[in-house]
């Protein structure tokens, strides 16, 4: 005779147990799904976007650091490094977005080991600057090769941005003493020099569209990095700092690791390997927010063009079950607000193509992500 089979009794604890669990896993898998965050107004589509890819050919594999669009948006430049063998070598990579197709791929004439982390455009959308390899390569946009180059530029670049007063850029030699370097369009001599001891973290270091001020990182000690300022209309490194001392725990975890001046000029926003923003106004030296989106490193910041959004992305834990996020993080009225747009892949490079565009780099490809108010 087969023994009849009894449902086993459940206790009101596990019976309360289990409902939790699937009230937790039912709102995991809503979040998961749900590709259009809304927060306080504002939303971020990730839907329909354009996306440019890193290739695999012949066991040559490419990965990519950072990207900017033309001045005119219709093409798409990408550095990062092409990998043979045990070696790697630094890469510029051009897209047209209006038709999506790769135009061309060219592979540096440098060292083994080196990247391309920093590149900009020239205002006429003529020539990319990029650098890498203690070299600015100029790449003429029309076939990919290389027209011109610039050595001595400083292994860790603290700054490489196209200004409406001409390239700004650090250059030095290796072991010796560094400079921040102004050189004018379009022949890119040589305008000014100012003396400056840079710290080659996540980002480098930013400036504010106009050319105004400059935020970087500058090391004290070798445990301790505050964020260095320089007054770019003085050409002058400012005889402070903007330091973090809530006592956190730890010299590192006080060091700055990425930054971003806002438009207008004043306010600049420094990443900590904690997961901390933290917002000063750099006349007065006081803090004007903080929010805490994640719980480590944050990679990279930027502003929007109108000031007011912050985008920042980590190398992760910005929740229990998501890892190597992207985050926009605003002050409003009821306060500070994060919301997480992106998770996956670390996203090495962020830019802001306008007010409602950004764009976002990985090591296999570049996308953009739609944000409105």
């Amino acid at each position: 005779m087969t023994p009849t089979r009894t449902r086993p009794v459940l206790s009101k604890q596990q019976v309360l147990v289990n409902r939790l669990i699937t009230v937790a896993m039912l709102g995991l898998l809503a979040t998961q799904l749900r590709n259009v965050p809304v927060v306080d107004g504002w939303i971020a589509a990730l839907t329909g976007t354009q996306s440019f890819r890193s290739h695999t050919v012949f066991q040559r594999f490419e990965q990519l650091k950072t990207a900017r669009p033309s001045p005119d948006g219709r093409h798409l430049a990408a550095g990062g490094n092409t990998a043979h063998g045990s070696s790697f070598t630094g890469t510029v990579i051009l897209w047209n977005t209006v038709t999506g197709q790769r135009e061309w791929t060219t592979v540096l004439p440098t060292e083994d080991f080196s990247t391309t982390e920093h590149l900009t455009w020239s205002p006429d959308g003529q020539t990319i600057l990029a650098a890498s390899g203690n070299i600015l390569h100029i790449l003429s946009v029309q076939t990919g090769k290389e027209v011109r180059a610039i050595t001595g530029v400083t292994s860790y670049v603290c700054g490489l941005r196209t200004l409406p007063q001409g390239l700004l850029m650090t250059e030095g030699t290796h072991g010796g003493p560094a400079f921040l370097t102004l050189r004018a369009w379009p022949d890119l001599q040589l305008v000014w020099r100012v003396p400056m001891h840079c710290v080659g973290s996540n980002h480098g270091g930013d400036v504010d569209p106009r050319g105004r001020l400059m935020a970087f990182s500058s090391e004290d000690t070798p445990e301790s990095m505050g964020v260095a300022l320089v007054d770019l209309t003085r050409r002058t490194v400012l005889p402070y700092r903007l330091e973090r001392t809530d006592g956190v725990g730890t010299a590192y975890a006080n060091a700055a690791m990425s930054f971003a001046v806002n438009p207008d000029g004043v306010e600049v926003a420094a990443g900590y390997p904690d997961g901390t923003i933290i917002v000063w106004n750099a006349r007065t030296r006081k803090e004007l927010w903080r929010t805490r989106p994640y719980r480590d490193l944050v990679f990279q910041l930027s502003w929007n063009p109108d000031g007011t959004t912050l985008a920042s992305s980590a190398f992760g834990r910005c929740s229990w079950w998501r890892s190597k996020c992207v985050a926009l993080s605003k002050k409003t009225g009821a306060g500070v607000q994060s919301q997480i747009i992106h998770s996956g892949d670390l996203v090495t490079d962020l830019y802001w193509n306008d007010a409602g565009t950004l764009l976002m780099t990985t090591g296999t490809h570049a996308f953009t992500a739609h944000v409105s108010k």
